[in-house]
Formats: C-alpha cells, structure tokens, sequence
C-alpha cells in the first residue's frame, strides 16, 4: 500500500529521513543533559550500609577499588597522595586526588572512613 504524503521515490525522503534523525538526536542529548545534570541526593545511595567500611588511610589498591567509582588508576593516585602528602582527616579531603569530585564523595562517604576505626569527619 503506498502512502499518499510521501513514498521512497519522492524527492522529499532524504530530507524528511534526515529531519527524523536530526529530531532524534536532538531528543537523545536533551535527555542526557537532564539526566547528568541532575543533583545528587540521599535517594541515590544504596538503601542497605555496609558493616564494614574501608580505611582510606590503609587500604591496599584493591581494597580501595572496592569503593564505588574508584577503579585502579584512582586507587593508585590515592596512594601516591597519602605517600607523599600524609593521611587523610576527612573523607572530603580526597578531593584533593585529582580524578575525585564531589559526586565520588557522596557515593563513598558511607562506605569510608579515615583513620584506625574511627568514622569518616562530616564536617
């Protein structure tokens, strides 16, 4: 059955196939602005704390790639800074690593502490 607005052979469909993907494009990076964008909340945490929480100040690079968005290129930073500048007092003072921002703290806060047992400073 042939459409009456616009087959294959008009010389209109590369235009309207070209608008359609441009739309489409459009629609997608609009999407992912919005969702890159969006601020960080409590929500975005995982709902069940662990036990245990890892020392920053002494965990090994694979213990370190345990935390959520540390892999072992950040794991290996954090070590190089600790070396060469001392431990760390707060959790938010690994900022100071470059790769770390604000979000990764958010996401390991929980999960880390500074220090031989004592809970992350949240100030």
């Amino acid at each position: 059955m042939r459409s009456r607005y616009l087959s294959k052979d008009s010389p209109l469909a590369p235009i309207a196939a070209t608008a359609l993907i441009l739309l489409l494009w459009a629609m997608l990076g609009a999407t992912a602005l919005t969702y890159w964008q969006r601020p960080v909340s409590a929500s975005d945490l995982p709902a069940r704390r662990a036990s245990i929480r890892i020392d920053v100040n002494t965990a090994s690079e694979a213990g370190l790639c345990l935390l959520p968005g540390i892999g072992p290129q950040l794991a290996r930073r954090i070590i190089g800074y600790r070396t060469v500048y001392g431990l760390f007092e707060t959790i938010e003072q690994l900022q100071m690593v470059s790769g770390i921002g604000r979000r990764t703290i958010v996401r390991i806060k929980p999960l880390a502490r500074c220090g031989a047992g004592q809970p992350a400073s949240t100030n």
